[in-house]
């Protein structure tokens, strides 16, 4: 049992670091320009909540505006959750405009 649960925290930690963090996200032509939130969201959320976030790895995110508040979205992805998804995949900035445009899915 240890060992299987040790294999599943490993693949975790390997899925997660895969999905790494770039410091490019929200530049254009060499100047600082507000996150794109459907950019971030292909580049720090898709690959575990699915391409057309229908859910994978992690939850479904296609109606969390119905579920959640923009607030209580953007706690989620700074602080994470103890379900597995971690803290500080993205800025403070990169969180609140990803909470916005998830808190409009509903």
């Amino acid at each position: 049992m240890k060992k299987a649960f040790f294999g599943v925290m490993m693949g975790a930690s390997l899925l997660l670091a895969a999905c790494g963090s770039s410091d490019e996200s929200g530049k254009e032509n060499g100047t600082s320009a507000e996150p794109d939130a459907a950019q971030l969201a292909e580049q720090k959320c898709m690959g575990c909540h699915g391409k057309n976030l229908e859910g994978g790895s992690a939850p479904a995110l296609t109606k969390i505006g119905a579920e959640k508040s923009e607030e209580e979205i953007a706690k989620i992805i700074k602080e994470g959750t103890k379900g597995g998804m971690p803290a500080g995949l993205v800025k403070d900035e990169e969180a609140d405009t990803l909470a916005k445009w998830l808190a409009e899915k509903k």
